[in-house]
This record gives structure tokens, sequence and C-alpha cells, in this order.
């Protein structure tokens, strides 16, 4: 099978800003909308967002949806109708199972300091039978030039790695998978396409996929679904 391939800028990404919040929508989102930034796979919400000191999001999955947190600087708390909560800091990812039209919110519970993060939705069709909230460990400190994973749900994997400059790596997958990269920090070469902190890669098809960090402390997200 021939392996489809399309970059996403951060350049080129939606800009929500308030006077205490910014949000970078990878993919359409609220008021941003454009043919060229619609799902890939299961992934539907890629963001970027900062929060101002004791600030929140009230967010709405779509539809029965896997959500991710992942803090990059700080850290957030999580809370949703189910009576869910929990605080996650930088190095640890959140993953929240919630049925269509459920609320949530997330919170800088710092009174002063930023807060950055990345939230994920993946689209995970009966989801309602799913209950509750699981924190993963990710010690990017701890990470050298190689990934964590985690399984989420049944084909559905998450992996975050810290790569040194001029690091190559193979990530190879069972089948062929759709799957989203996102330099989180750094800039990387993977499947021969330049990525600079904050853009995406999306590949249809994988088999595997060889990349080459092309900075010290690069950090490169990688979600497979099935």
């Amino acid at each position: 099978m021939e392996q489809q391939a399309k970059i996403f800028l951060s350049e080129e990404r939606g800009l929500t800003q308030l006077d205490w919040m910014r949000s970078y929508s990878t993919f359409n989102f609220g008021a941003y909308k454009t043919d060229c930034k619609t799902p890939v796979g299961n992934l539907y919400v890629l963001n970027d967002d900062t929060l101002a000191g004791g600030k929140s999001l009230y967010l709405k999955a779509e539809e029965d949806t896997f959500v991710i947190i992942i803090p990059i600087a700080g850290a957030v708390e999580y809370k949703d109708k189910n009576g869910n909560s929990n605080t996650i800091i930088a190095g640890q990812a959140l993953t929240a199972a919630l049925e269509g039209g459920a609320a949530f919110v997330v919170t800088n519970p710092y009174p002063e300091a930023l807060v950055n993060f990345l939230q994920l939705w993946v689209k995970a069709p009966g989801v309602q039978h799913t209950t509750g909230i699981r924190e993963y460990p990710f010690d990017i400190s701890l990470l050298k030039n190689s990934f964590a994973t985690k399984e989420l749900a049944p084909g559905i994997k998450l992996r975050l790695g810290k790569f040194e400059g001029r690091k190559k790596t193979l990530v190879n997958f069972n089948s062929g998978k759709t799957v989203f990269a996102f330099a989180i920090e750094g800039a990387f070469e993977l499947e021969e396409r330049l990525l600079h902190a904050r853009d995406g890669l999306a590949l249809w098809g994988a088999q595997a996929i060889d990349m080459e960090a092309l900075s010290n402390d690069a950090i490169m997200l990688v979600l497979e679904m099935g």
C-alpha cells in the first residue's frame, strides 16, 4: 500500500486569543474552519493551550471521545461531570473517556503563573461503557533517545520520547496504521520531511516511521490509530 502523508505547519494553525488564554488549533476547532485542516483518522482535536493563573477552559466533547491532556509547562487540573478530577504535572499524561456531549473543565491551579498543555481528542465510539480517568507517567527527564509507550485503548497507542541531536530512531507498527506525529520541542526529520517545534505530520498506511532528531532535547509525540 502506498503511504500517504500530509504536513501540518505550526505557523498555519488556527489561533484563538483572549487576555487570559491562547489556543493554537492544528485542526478545525471552534470558529477556526478551513478545508485543509480536517481530522486525521480518529484524531479530531489537537490544541496547544496556554492559560493565565487561576483561569479555566470549559469544553464539551462533540462525540464519544478519549480526551488526552499533556502538560508541557506547569500543571493542570481536570474535572468532568462524572465527578472525576485530577491534577497532573509536566511529565505526565491523563486520559478520560467521555460520552458525546459531555462537558469537562481544565484549570490552571496556579494563581499567577502561566501553564501550557496539549489536549488531543480521539473519537472512540461506545466510550460510554468506559468510566473514570487514567494517569500515565511520562518522565521526560528520564527518557534518552527512546519512547515511552502507552496503549490507551485497543488500536490506539500514545508515544512520547526525548532525543539527542542526530539520533536516528525507527518505530515499527504491526500493520498499516494511521499515525500522527507532533514535534513538541526541537526539530526532526521524519520520513524525509522536516518538522520544527509544534509541526505535525499525518501518515496513512504506515508500517513504520524513520526519524532523526536534529537538535538536542527534542521531544516527539506519536499517536498510532487503527
